[in-house]
């Protein structure tokens, strides 16, 4: 798959399972010193591949498609930080976003999945979206973590390619909503720090 049809593609299964909305959101992909990534002002269900923005990473001069998202800088950023990451998905799941806007961090001890797939949950301090204060701030805490809440905003995931950071995504999303419904009541059984390490021991290596 190429990565304007990779973008378009996930964009689609993301808001068919309600993890964005129309307008909210970008995807990004780098690859041979390319950056492509979703444009601005488009509904995200009904993305065609001439609307995907290629942009020259080091120039940062726009090839082919629409004007990107206005979240770009935050991307570039990321690009910068993290020589590893090959993609960029940032969402605006329902309960991610909720816990985005209460002082409560999202637990990764309440199912083993969560442990398998988030390693840690890091978080960004309100900035105006598309600004470089906010695109800084992201770049400053995707150091050491692949996850973050962006603080009134939504939810932020990197990884290898589409796949890797839609899993990250929608991991937090079902572990958000089920700490919101399960709020308040005194007989939850957590995950324990050594079930936690033996999980990720067994599916590191898978």
């Amino acid at each position: 798959m190429n990565p304007k049809s990779e973008i378009i593609s996930f964009f689609k299964r993301m808001y068919q399972k309600n993890l964005t909305t129309a307008s909210g959101g970008n995807i990004s992909i780098l690859v041979d010193g390319l950056l492509y990534i979703s444009p601005t002002g488009k509904d995200k269900a009904f993305l065609e591949e001439e609307d995907i923005s290629v942009i020259e990473f080091e120039s940062g001069k726009l090839l082919f498609g629409l004007k990107p998202t206005s979240e770009i800088l935050m991307h570039r950023k990321i690009y910068e930080t993290r020589k590893d990451v090959k993609t960029i998905v940032h969402a605006h799941p329902f309960y991610s976003t909720l816990f985005s806007v209460i002082d409560e961090p999202i637990r990764i001890d309440l199912v083993s999945e969560a442990a398998i797939f988030i390693k840690k949950i890091n978080y960004v301090d309100y900035a105006v979206p598309g600004s470089e204060k906010l695109a800084n701030l992201v770049a400053k805490t995707i150091t050491d973590s692949d996850v973050l809440i962006l603080r009134n905003h939504g939810a932020l995931a990197v990884g290898e390619n589409c796949m890797d950071c839609f899993h990250k995504i929608e991991v937090l999303e079902f572990n958000a909503k089920l700490q919101y419904l399960i709020s308040g009541r005194n007989d939850i059984n957590f995950l324990k720090d050594k079930d936690l390490k033996e999980i990720r021991e067994i599916f590191s290596h898978r």
